[in-house]
């Protein structure tokens, strides 16, 4: 076995404090940025969610679009690897905060539809 693939005792040591710092950490979400692992708050990429919502709007207004279409297209456009678990629970967040409307039954992100609240003209 050759034992320029191991990692010294100084580097092991190293890799177990950042995993120590990781594990401390509460947030939801961690990143890759400026060469390693930054957490993020929770609503991080809701702008980019609404972004890329507004980008792929429907021709009427009026029309909603499929979770499942708007996750898929946060995923392939994101900076970032980050699983459609995270893009789908930030849209439901979305939703019960009043930002989005449903259509459909949010049973999975295949069963339902989305679009940005209409303010009332009251």
């Amino acid at each position: 076995m050759d034992d320029s693939s191991c990692l010294n005792d100084a580097d092991r040591a190293k890799l177990e404090r950042e995993w120590q710092a990781l594990l401390e950490q509460k947030g939801t979400l961690r990143i890759w940025r400026d060469g390693a692992v930054a957490e993020v708050p929770d609503d991080c990429y809701d702008s980019y969610l609404l972004e890329t919502l507004d980008r792929l709007k429907p021709a009427s207004d009026s029309s909603f679009l499929k979770a499942a279409r708007l996750i898929g297209e946060a995923i392939g456009c994101c900076d970032q690897i980050i699983g459609a678990a995270y893009f789908e629970y930030r849209l439901r967040k979305l939703i019960y905060a009043g930002i989005l409307e449903i259509k459909g039954v949010p049973r999975s992100m295949r069963h339902y539809s989305v679009r940005r609240k209409k303010l009332s003209s009251n």
